[in-house]
């Protein structure tokens, strides 16, 4: 699958030994230059002896690369290839290793159920000589397609809404006055916002508007951020709740469709993930008892992080590439930016990585976004 791919990642694919018989085999059959086919006509040639036809040693690649990575459920073709190589001749009795390097992944913004790894193929002999190189483009399908798993993402929210709900059990007036991790708003401000959305983000499975407008949702989240602490915790449970129970009645024919979400037109399984994300991020803004980033749930960091990374190259300042780097992953590694640059890198754990693309949290030393 697309998300096993990583940049610099490396894997021998496998090793084959290039007898006589099989060379003149194949190449008689799609190669038949006499080099290649006749062991004397071969000894008069530049080469000095039989050697193998370059597709001959491409078929093998092909072979390995089924053999370990093209899989039925991830594979969806290849682009194409370029800058085949052939620097050394393939002679009888060589063994040749194959090698596969990972150079970039890009998911596909056109259609985000697959993306493209880019790719580097090398065939080295037993004296560890490169007789053969190729550059290749792969399609591979991604875990999450278009409309991320909309049951998958309502397990992870029903947790996510536990996690909230377990965090605010307690909640005081005095804290409810005090200030959140967001500019401007208190604890109340966000829990007024976190029921409002959870009643909106259950209308549009109900096929109305989200809310009857931006300026009426405002003034909903002021007006209700000076409720008394256990009118708030009243509030969020009833909205979460009504969330959960609508999703569970909402039929395959609504599932499928698409509805007018504040951010534009989307698929209608695409919700719980927003409602998830909406949940998730703004647990940790409310600043309580330590929960933060690090305390996101894996389902909602795998999926944030296909739907962040993709549009971070949009965020970046003008002329800079990024290159994250995973501490906690050994797949996740990217570029991201313009092709030629010299990338930033940005190393820390995936949850740490995704608090600063969200706009929450970051080093120093990171470049500044634009606006999530």
């Amino acid at each position: 699958m697309f998300e096993d791919f990583s940049a610099d990642q490396r894997l021998e694919l496998g090793s084959h030994t290039f007898e006589a018989p099989e060379m003149i085999e194949f190449a008689t059959q799609w190669d038949p230059q006499p080099f290649h086919i006749d062991p004397e006509a071969a000894k008069q040639s530049i080469f000095g002896g039989l050697i193998a036809s370059g597709w001959h040693t491409n078929v093998w690649l092909m072979r390995f690369m089924v053999d370990t990575f093209l899989s039925p459920e991830g594979s969806l073709g290849s682009p194409g290839l370029d800058e085949i190589r052939w620097p050394l001749p393939v002679r009888v009795g060589d063994t040749i290793r194959y090698d596969f390097e990972v150079l970039s992944t890009v998911r596909s913004r056109s259609k985000p159920d697959r993306g493209i790894v880019h790719q580097q193929f090398t065939g080295t002999n037993q004296h560890g000589e490169v007789v053969m190189s190729v550059k290749g483009m792969g399609m591979f399908r991604c875990r999450y397609g278009g409309s991320i798993d909309h049951v998958v993402m309502l397990d992870a929210v029903i947790a996510a809404h536990r996690q909230l709900l377990t965090l605010i059990d307690n909640l005081d007036d005095p804290t409810a006055r005090s200030r959140s991790r967001l500019p401007g708003w208190t604890v109340g401000h966000l829990l007024s916002h976190i029921a409002g959305n959870a009643d909106g983000q259950a209308n549009l499975l109900e096929g109305r508007p989200q809310y009857l407008s931006m300026a009426a949702r405002d003034e909903s989240i002021e007006a209700g951020a000076g409720r008394t602490a256990r009118e708030l915790v009243e509030a969020v449970t009833a909205a979460l709740g009504r969330f959960e129970q609508v999703a569970a009645s909402a039929s395959n024919t609504v599932w499928a469709g698409r509805t007018e979400h504040m951010r534009g037109l989307v698929d209608t399984a695409a919700i719980p993930f927003h409602r998830l994300r909406e949940s998730q991020v703004h647990t940790a803004d409310l600043g309580l008892d330590g929960f933060s980033a690090l305390d996101w749930l894996t389902t909602y960091t795998d999926a944030e992080w296909l739907a962040t990374v993709g549009k971070l190259g949009e965020r970046l300042p003008h002329d800079t590439a990024v290159r994250l780097v995973v501490t906690d992953s050994t797949r996740d590694t990217v570029k991201v930016g313009p092709d030629g640059l010299s990338p930033v890198e940005v190393r820390a754990t995936k949850r740490e990585l995704l608090a600063w693309m969200l706009g929450r949290d970051g080093a120093p030393a990171w470049p500044v976004l634009t606006p999530w």
